[in-house]
């Protein structure tokens, strides 16, 4: 890689359940990135909660060694962009929360692009509850899918959900990666993304800083 070249690191999402880093699921997202970010897009896969093994917390491992990877070839982490799409941005969350807190001789990456992430596992669930949130009835996102994304990723009696790895919602932490979040406003995940922004923009202006 030239120096000072970007080097994105994508997460794809599907609720931990569906989904690949294959052209078949993400080649589109994977050539808008290279042609309008960096030449340098890593779509990486982790393992799903299609089979018990994949329950939390296996996408987090797999996503903390995709990252290790990336910075084993010489890659910088000053250069490195994380990004993740729903699910994926999850991961990306928890990914740079876990450099931060556990791997304090790890360079945590540049920035995190963050599209539309699942932020509260929680209120996926049940799914008669998710039917009457605000935008369901604009969301391509069926109720059945979304509570069977959050029983097979943390399973109640499994897994604590209340965990600020599995609900990231109001759960604050410290980095030097940059946050960007995007979302529309017909969707499910609307609000809850829109509070994680808020929350970003109060921590950065009570130490100072601007956004």
């Amino acid at each position: 890689m030239e120096s000072g070249e970007y080097f994105l690191l994508h997460f794809h999402g599907g609720g931990y359940v569906l989904g690949s880093p294959l052209p078949l699921d993400s080649g589109y997202f994977a050539g808008v990135f290279s042609k309008y970010t960096t030449p340098k897009v890593l779509f990486a896969g982790y393992r799903l909660t299609c089979v018990p093994e994949g329950r939390f917390p296996a996408a987090l491992q797999d996503a903390v060694t995709a990252y290790l990877h990336v910075l084993s070839l010489g890659v910088s982490a000053e250069n490195i962009i994380v990004s993740g799409d729903s699910a994926g941005g999850h991961l990306v969350i928890s990914l740079v929360r876990y450099i931060s807190e556990y791997l304090p001789d790890t360079p945590s990456p540049k920035a995190a692009l963050l599209w539309s992430p699942w932020i509260d596992i929680r209120a996926a669930t049940p799914a008669h509850h998710v039917r009457q949130r605000k935008n369901y009835s604009t969301d391509y996102l069926p109720a059945d899918f979304a509570e069977w994304a959050t029983e097979s990723f943390a399973p109640e009696g499994i897994v604590d959900r209340s965990g600020p790895y599995v609900t990231l919602k109001r759960k604050p932490f410290r980095t030097r990666t940059k946050m960007w979040a995007h979302v529309g406003d017909a969707e499910l995940l609307y609000d809850e993304v829109v509070e994680l922004g808020s929350g970003y923009e109060r921590g950065l202006e009570r130490h100072g800083y601007t956004h």
